[in-house]
């Protein structure tokens, strides 16, 4: 391990050592070359890293928080280099953006165990390759020893353009960090690490198919004869159209009416009836002959003319019989055979 009082030429072969450390194990975790510095970069020379710890986003003002806690472990394994023990302590915290972001980290807090908050309004931005590096620094004041950085979170405040941590990550599915300490012997330990992005939760599963070859339909459960229904009401003469039928063609537009033409004058109102003509004059009964015997036959009425309407039939009137004043003694002419007498004609 080489110690402060060494010859320039042992300081010189060392930091070519390192240099030579960093080629080899460079972005060992991604294969990027993040931080794009000569310092050390294997964990296992360092007794620091961090861990996600939360993401919260507000999709209504386009901002998201996400949070890392800072974990500091037991020393780490001895090698060629100091391992980072001497200082024991965190002053830089560099993260790999997106190209297009900067401006995006509008602010990050650091919040102790105890519930402390602090706020850090100093971020800056570097340029490696074309790339940018997102740096917060400095941190030393809060995070000066193993005992002060276990358990504390550093949250960072995303806003526009990347508000959110799947536009804010170079990578699309895990952050890069590394942790700096000050410059000792001329390099730094910057152990590096990767989280994993918080992910949309999955659909839910498909529910699980039936069993294939049950095929056959279940045995249909007995029935008891239903009751006599009470008589329906009765139908409608209009029943509604059934709902499966096919619905009718649409009818086509009626043609435009043409203008109607104008009402025929209204006939002339027939002239009334002429009045019915007089019932005929009955003439009256011819007066019988004289000397008419007793026996007469009924006079013969005349036959009505034809009119519309009939009037009430009359009774004949009675037909008198004319006798002469003094009959004479019929005995004394003498007697005639009936048969022998003509009979009246009318």
């Amino acid at each position: 391990m080489a110690q402060r009082g060494a010859s320039p030429d042992a300081a010189l072969l060392l930091a070519l050592v390192a240099g030579l450390a960093v080629l080899a194990q460079g972005s060992y975790l991604t294969g990027t070359k993040f931080p794009f510095e000569n310092c050390v970069q294997n964990t296992k020379y360092s007794p620091f890293s961090a861990s996600f710890y939360s993401y919260s986003v507000n999709t209504t003002r386009n901002t998201s928080t996400f949070c890392l806690t800072l974990n500091s472990g037991a020393a780490c394994i001895s090698g060629p280099y100091r391992c980072c023990d001497p200082t024991a302590y965190i002053n830089k915290l560099k993260l790999f953006p997106a190209l297009g972001c900067r401006g995006s980290v509008g602010s990050v807090n650091v919040i102790t165990p105890a519930g402390k908050n602090y706020s850090i309004s100093s971020v800056y931005y570097e340029q490696h390759e074309g790339l940018d590096i997102v740096k917060i620094t400095p941190l030393r004041q809060w995070l000066k020893d193993r005992q002060s950085i276990q358990g504390v979170r550093v949250c960072y405040n995303l806003k526009r353009p990347c508000w959110n941590m799947a536009m804010f990550s170079f990578n699309k599915r895990q952050v890069e960090y590394s942790l700096y300490d000050k410059k000792v012997d001329n390099y730094e330990c910057c152990p590096v690490g990767v989280f994993g992005l918080p992910q949309p939760p999955s659909p839910p599963p498909r529910p699980p198919r039936p069993p294939p070859g049950n095929t056959s339909d279940p045995p249909t459960p007995f029935e008891p004869p239903s009751l006599p229904s009470a008589p329906s009401p009765p139908s409608d003469p209009y029943p509604p159209s059934d709902p499966r039928a096919p619905r009718p063609p649409s009818p086509r537009p009626p043609s435009p009416r043409p203008p109607p033409s104008p009402r025929p004058s209204p006939p002339p109102r027939p002239s009334s009836p002429p009045p019915k003509p007089p019932p005929p004059v009955r003439s009256p009964p011819r007066s019988p002959p004289s000397l008419k015997p007793l026996t007469t036959s009924p006079v013969p009425r005349a036959a009505p003319s034809p009119r519309p309407s009939p009037p009430p039939a009359t009774p004949p009137p009675d037909v008198p019989f004319f006798l002469p004043p003094d009959i004479p003694d019929l005995s004394a002419f003498p007697k005639t055979d009936p048969s022998t007498v003509p009979e009246d004609t009318p």
